[in-house]
């Protein structure tokens, strides 16, 4: 198992919080989202303090059942940015071998993901 970046954690800071603001604008429970996606009340905290990445299927599951666009949960590119400025992305032509089989492995599941949620 690979350790989560600088990037990574950032990123579950951010769509955590965004989770949370969501939740409690609806005025709703952890445990209410937890029973959307299957999973429990800790869970969801752990997602909220970004402590634990939730999968891109449950953001959907709890997009669709809440009304919204799958969107508000995630950040900007300016939010990242802000929240760890230091980070650089690499050029594809700086990757090693692996770096770029992680790479498309990753993009493969996202492009996947998002035909499920279709």
């Amino acid at each position: 198992m690979a350790f989560p970046t600088s990037l990574e954690n950032s990123v579950y800071k951010l769509i955590g919080s965004k989770l949370k603001k969501v939740r409690i604008e609806k005025d709703l429970t952890q445990d209410f989202i937890a029973q959307i996606i299957g999973s429990s009340k800790a869970s969801v905290a752990n997602y909220e303090k970004g402590d634990q990445a939730i999968y891109i299927s449950d953001l959907y599951k709890i997009a669709f059942n809440l009304g919204i666009e799958i969107k508000e949960f995630l950040p900007t590119i300016d939010e990242i940015k802000k929240m760890d400025p230091d980070y650089k992305i690499p050029a594809a032509e700086d990757l090693n071998k692996n770096e770029k089989a992680s790479l498309g492995a990753f993009i493969k599941k996202i492009r996947e993901e998002v035909k499920k949620g279709e």
